[in-house]
């Protein structure tokens, strides 16, 4: 019992050492881009004062996909292939993004993603910190568009679920974060890994696209010096009693939301 107790000792003081290294962000305008963890900090920092823009494009757990959109909105180059439109259920869809787009006609969901982007991009223009939220590193590939953020109730026989190399996620880190920079050279940009376990595709994919997303963070700060803030760490190692869990035992509840933004503004 105590060999247990001084490893879990030992766990709190090493996130805590961790989280003493962590600047709170500045007053303003804050952008979060990721998984529903994103969504849950918003109306916190509302309540604190900042400006929040939150998933302009819909809730989206992979980095490749919320990169993608990031990418757009730093270049300024729209690319409607990347956007993945197709016609499912009688409206037009995008793969890329949430189910809130979804329209009965093709340019108005054109229109609608080009405005997102601008807007996204006027949003970090203005913002002292972005919030990068990675949900996992699992992703639904489509047999003829790739990678999806969405899946949109297409044919579940369309899609395959595969792992993403660290390779790929760590290419892919480095463009968008040289493209934030060039674009937003005062922009923070902060990373962490949302606490929301993902067991329905089963515990140890689970801990394994967790993992995967760990490894992403440790290789991209050794080739640059980025914010990392250990939510993901917080909730499941430090707190990780489940009277910080809604009843799924999956989401944190709001207690533990309430702890993340307690520390995340300290």
């Amino acid at each position: 019992m105590r060999k247990g107790r001084a490893i879990r000792n030992s766990i709190f003081v090493n996130v805590v050492d961790f989280l003493n290294d962590w600047k709170a962000p500045q007053p303003g305008g804050i952008v979060l881009m990721g998984s529903c963890f994103s969504d849950e900090l918003k109306m916190p920092l509302i309540e604190q004062g900042f400006e929040v823009m939150s998933n302009p494009f819909g809730t989206l757990f992979h980095p490749s996909v919320i990169f993608n959109w990031l990418n757009q909105a730093a270049e300024m180059e729209v690319n409607e292939e990347s956007w993945q439109v197709v016609y499912h259920e009688h409206v037009w869809k995008s793969l890329q993004a949430g189910k809130e787009f979804r329209m009965q006609e093709k340019q108005q969901l054109l229109q609608k993603i080009t405005a997102c982007i601008h807007e996204l991009n006027h949003a970090l223009s203005q913002a002292e910190t972005l919030v990068i939220t990675l949900g996992t590193a699992h992703a639904w590939k489509h047999q003829e568009f790739g990678v999806v953020g969405n899946c949109q109730r297409l044919p579940q026989q369309d899609f395959v679920r595969v792992l993403t190399p660290l390779s790929d996620l760590v290419s892919e880190g480095k463009r968008v974060i040289e493209n934030l920079n060039i674009a937003f050279p005062s922009l923070r940009i902060v990373f962490t890994i949302s606490p929301v376990k993902h067991w329905r595709m089963g515990v140890l994919e689970n801990v394994q696209t967790k993992s995967r997303l760990i490894e992403f963070i440790y290789e991209i700060r050794e080739w640059k010096e980025l914010d990392y803030f250990p939510s993901f760490e917080l909730i499941t190692e430090v707190l990780r009693n489940d009277e910080y869990f809604e009843l799924d035992r999956c989401h944190p509840n709001k207690r533990a939301i309430q702890e993340v933004i307690r520390n995340f503004l300290k």
